[in-house]
């Protein structure tokens, strides 16, 4: 995976988490140091702030 550029589905295709659990939801839980891009089903607004702060992105996904 590259960490600049995550994707919710190649999290699901590298099995890294299990589908059956449903979409994903980025919160503003822990720390990150370097800016990330990533595409989600969903994202608190204090995710997307922390991300954006950091020159990051975040994408939600349509047709949720």
């Amino acid at each position: 995976l590259d960490s600049k550029k995550l994707k919710e589905s190649e999290l699901f295709e590298k099995k890294i988490l299990n589908k059956s659990k449903g979409k994903l939801k980025l919160l503003n839980v822990g720390e990150i140091q370097d800016p990330i891009n990533i595409e989600i089903s969903y994202a608190s607004k204090k995710a997307i702030e922390k991300v954006e702060k950091l020159g990051g992105s975040v994408k939600l996904l349509k047709g949720n």
